[in-house]
């Protein structure tokens, strides 16, 4: 996630401003003020000075990042803080009410970073629902997975060596083979509900304590990463054990369970019938 000022840095530099001075001249700002964002970018492996001249990182991402920022002198705006973000999202048709429940941002949000996005024609409108322009923009796409490829393999807050399933600016979700000290969560909570899951690594937080409501949303977030038809089960038979506290989760994929719960065939889940055996074991009737 890059604020408006890092992103406008990133694209003067990208026309040629590379030293402290043509920066301080293009953007108007003080001398402290760009080395702030300097330093910021620097702590977010963007760039580095050599010899007083700006040198940026050999990373995909990076040279993503800055292609995609030459071709328009606007495009910062809507790529900054969250923009990134609601992007990656948009490589399917989503509505408004969809990003905001995946993303866990607010709708009036959503709807002025689309706004920015929509005036730049870096999306398009079917429906309801709003899609990457790829004609226009081809580079999207690519930008957006290489930025979460890196982010999601180089968060601090997860342990070395993890599998990173979720990350945003308070809560980063993964998973260890080894046991790190951090909070589990997810699946690897399941048995103090009544759910064993036969598991083969361990799911974790940053957080210092988890509710049940919790740890059936970071589930939401692991299931939603991957395919695995086994977690997905355990997942919808946690989710009907404990229904009454969880009825009221607004998640993209707890909708999906409660569309397989009446018996309609979902792309990625088992169909209802054959996991009635399972969800039985644990006096689960589905």
């Amino acid at each position: 996630m890059y604020s408006k000022t890092e992103l406008k840095m990133l694209s003067d530099i990208s026309r040629g401003y590379d030293t402290v001075p043509s920066l301080i001249g293009s953007m108007g700002i003080t001398r402290a003020q760009a080395y702030k964002v300097l330093r910021s970018l620097r702590e977010k492996e963007i760039l580095c000075t050599k010899k007083g001249s700006i040198v940026l990182e050999r990373k995909t991402h990076v040279a993503l990042l800055m292609r995609t920022l030459r071709s328009s002198r606007g495009s910062y705006v809507p790529l900054s803080n969250n923009g990134i973000d609601i992007l990656a999202e948009l490589n399917v048709p989503r509505t408004v009410k969809e990003l905001s429940e995946s993303l866990n941002i607010h709708q009036t949000t959503i709807s002025e970073k689309i706004r920015e996005m929509s005036a730049l024609s870096m999306v398009r409108k079917e429906g309801t629902k709003y899609y990457v322009n790829q004609k226009i923009w081809p580079d999207l796409t690519e930008l957006t997975h290489a930025c979460h490829s890196y982010r999601r393999n180089n968060d601090g807050r997860a342990a070395p060596g993890s599998i990173i399933h979720m990350t945003s600016k308070d809560l980063v979700v993964f998973s260890n083979d080894s046991e790190t000290g951090s909070t589990k969560t997810a699946f690897s909570r399941y048995t103090e509900y009544g759910i064993k899951v036969g598991l083969g690594t361990n799911y974790y937080c940053n957080l210092e304590q988890v509710s049940l409501e919790d740890i059936f949303i970071h589930s939401l977030h692991v299931i939603s990463d991957n395919d695995d038809w086994w977690l997905r089960m355990m997942a919808l038979i946690f989710y009907v054990k404990h229904k009454g506290e969880l009825k009221d989760v607004d998640h993209r994929m707890k909708n999906e369970m409660d569309t397989v719960l009446t018996g309609t065939r979902v792309k990625g889940w088992v169909p209802l019938h054959e996991m009635n055996e399972r969800a039985e074991m644990y006096g689960v009737t589905l």
